[in-house]
């Protein structure tokens, strides 16, 4: 009579995936499931993390080492404030200021909040015109950073946005008057008179000297 066969010891269950988590509630979380936890910097830099809450998770695999008498996962993460590579170790694509010229206030904010800019404030297109409380629906003219720049480092990055009143054109050029103060006459040289070519002023005497002797034309 044959021996049954030992039934086969269960696989471990794969474990649960914290990708899109905080670094800091990742590895608690892992912790709370039986796993320890490494991270590095999935990017193509190599930053340390200083600061777990500072980082999120992207990708996570199996360590091939144990920390200590549990398995580990290895959490490979960036910033909170960036967006994923697409590979473990590929250069972070890091977003672009997006062009915001010509849609009003509410628009460009609504447009600009993935970003995670540390601010977006408006000022006014023209110097002469001071901004109300609610410029939801006031046109964008100019805005800075200026549209494709590289977004790096959001939160140390402020958008501002000139506007002008929902019936006023933009102005040209920035650092414009709406309303310029008249031109004092006399400035601009249009009262200046020109002088006249018979102005007794303008007489030459022409004399040349030859030896000792002066002839005046």
């Amino acid at each position: 009579m044959e021996t049954p066969a030992s039934p086969a010891s269960p696989s471990p269950s794969a474990p649960p995936s914290f990708v899109g988590q905080s670094l800091k509630k990742a590895k608690a979380a892992a912790h709370s499931a039986g796993y320890s936890a490494l991270s590095h910097d999935a990017s193509d830099s190599d930053d340390g993390q200083w600061d777990d809450g500072n980082w999120k998770v992207c990708f996570q695999t199996v360590a091939d080492k144990r920390v200590g008498s549990m398995p580990t996962l290895d959490f490979g993460v960036v910033r909170n404030e960036w967006p994923c590579p697409g590979k473990d170790g590929e250069p972070i694509p890091y977003p672009e200021m997006p062009h915001v010229v010509g849609q009003n206030f509410e628009e460009a904010s609504t447009r600009l909040k993935p970003l995670a800019l540390r601010a977006i404030e408006a000022e006014s297109a023209y110097t002469d015109v001071t901004l109300p409380s609610a410029v939801e629906d006031w046109t964008v003219c100019f805005q800075a950073p200026e549209a494709g720049e590289g977004i790096n480092h959001p939160k140390s990055i402020t958008a501002y946005l000139k506007v002008t009143a929902p019936d006023t054109a933009c102005p040209k050029t920035e650092l414009t008057e709406l309303h310029p103060a008249p031109t004092p006459p006399g400035t601009d040289g249009s009262d200046v008179p020109s002088p006249s070519s018979t102005d007794s002023s303008d007489e030459v005497a022409v004399a040349v000297k030859s030896n000792e002797t002066i002839v005046r034309l």
